[in-house]
C-alpha cells in the first residue's frame, strides 16, 4: 500500500484500475499539458471525457467486483496530476513530494528518449529513481527492440528508442535497483 507515483501517465488511467485497489494515493504525471487535463477531466468526471468504463468493467469482471465502485475507488485514490520531466533532477519539479512507495512507468522514457540517445535514457532512469522511497518499487514497462510505429496507411514514424534487454539491466543496476 501506500503511495503510487505514474510516470509518464499520458492521458489515460486504465493503468491505474488494479493498483487503486492497494494504493491509496496515486499521482499522476507527464510532460505534455493536454494529457494532464484529459486525466482531471476523467477524475472530475466531465462529460466530455473519455469513457474508460469499459476497462473498469473488465477488470471488475476479473476481479469479481463492482466496476462503478472500482472507477469511484481510482477517482479518489488519484490525489494529484502533475507534470513531470524526466530529464529533469528533479522531475516532478517545480513540486515537492515526499519519496513513493512505488513508481510505474509505461511506455514513456524510451519515447522521451527516441530522438536523445541511451545516455538522457539512462538518466532518465537515475532522475525518476530520486522519487523512490528506499526498498521501494519500480515497476518500468518497456519496448524492446521497437524503433517505430506504424499507422494505418502503413507508414513507419519513428517514436522510440530502441532498447535491448541488456542495457535496460544495466541501466537498472547503475540507478541502484536490483
Amino acid at each position: 500500500g501506500g503511495r503510487l507515483l505514474d510516470v509518464g501517465s499520458g492521458p489515460t488511467v486504465y493503468q491505474l484500475v488494479s493498483a487503486s485497489r492497494v494504493f491509496p494515493e496515486i499521482v499522476c504525471s507527464d510532460f505534455h499539458k493536454g494529457a494532464l487535463a484529459e486525466i482531471k477531466k476523467w477524475k472530475e468526471s466531465d462529460a466530455c471525457a473519455f469513457d474508460w468504463s469499459p476497462f473498469f468493467q473488465h477488470v471488475a469482471g476479473l476481479e469479481g467486483s463492482s466496476w462503478e465502485s472500482r472507477q469511484d475507488q481510482l477517482r479518489s485514490a488519484i490525489k494529484d496530476v502533475v507534470p513531470c520531466d524526466v530529464f529533469n533532477p528533479n522531475p516532478l519539479h517545480p513540486g515537492m513530494f515526499e519519496p513513493f512507495d512505488a513508481i510505474i512507468s509505461a511506455y514513456c522514457l524510451e519515447s522521451a528518449c527516441y530522438d536523445k540517445g541511451r545516455l538522457p535514457y539512462v538518466q532518465a532512469v537515475r532522475n525518476i529513481s530520486t522519487l523512490l522511497k528506499s526498498g521501494g518499487h519500480l515497476v518500468l514497462q518497456t519496448y524492446i527492440g521497437v524503433t517505430y510505429w506504424v499507422d494505418k496507411e502503413g507508414n513507419k514514424t519513428p517514436d522510440s528508442l530502441c532498447l535491448d534487454t541488456d542495457f535496460v539491466l544495466k541501466t537498472l543496476s547503475e540507478a541502484g535497483f536490483t
